[in-house]
């Protein structure tokens, strides 16, 4: 059924084109890829409107989910947290702290690869992020960010982070060295 869309599509479509998009879907259910295509798309444009009722409807859809989100839904979740509204950052607050099992291991593995996005507010978000979780696991990454960072917004941010999970960056750098 997908690949009869696909081929109805090509009578109106670059060959080329048509040829990655076969390729991209080859194997896949299609359906469920456009299905979370349009999930991922969702959550991105509500967090992206920064209205509360928007926010917190798509946190409270989350929390029903004991599965994390693609890794670019996180990162926008982080973004509100670096946001000023103050009520914003609860809502994403609450879904953080009530992740348990799994999906907190999760969550704290992908805020740790966003520790190295290329977006220096990404950064700053996870870093937020990864102080609300509290995990003693994202300690050598953070401590890594608040040192190393080319942006001192974002180093401030690590260190910041680092003081909430009642740690010193400078101790924990110079632990690093010595351990080396």
């Amino acid at each position: 059924m997908a690949h009869e869309g696909i081929i109805i599509l090509s009578n109106s479509l670059p060959a080329r084109f048509c040829n990655e998009l076969l390729s991209l879907f080859h194997a896949r259910c299609v359906p469920c890829s456009v299905m979370n295509f349009a999930i991922a798309a969702w959550i991105t444009s509500n967090l992206s409107t920064r209205q509360v009722t928007s926010v917190r409807e798509v946190m409270d859809r989350l929390s029903q989910v004991p599965v994390v989100p693609p890794l670019e839904c996180l990162r926008h979740i982080s973004l509100v947290l670096v946001c000023p509204d103050r009520q914003l950052q609860a809502i994403i607050e609450r879904y953080l702290i009530t992740a348990r099992g799994q999906l907190r291991e999760d969550l704290i593995t992908c805020y740790i690869c966003l520790l190295e996005h290329e977006n220096d507010h990404s950064r700053k978000g996870a870093c937020r992020a990864l102080a609300v979780l509290n995990s003693a696991r994202c300690l050598r990454a953070v401590t890594f960010v608040a040192t190393n960072d080319p942006i001192a917004t974002v180093r401030e941010e690590a260190s910041d982070t680092l003081n909430k999970m009642g740690h010193d960056v400078d101790e924990l750098a110079n632990f690093e060295t010595t351990k080396i």
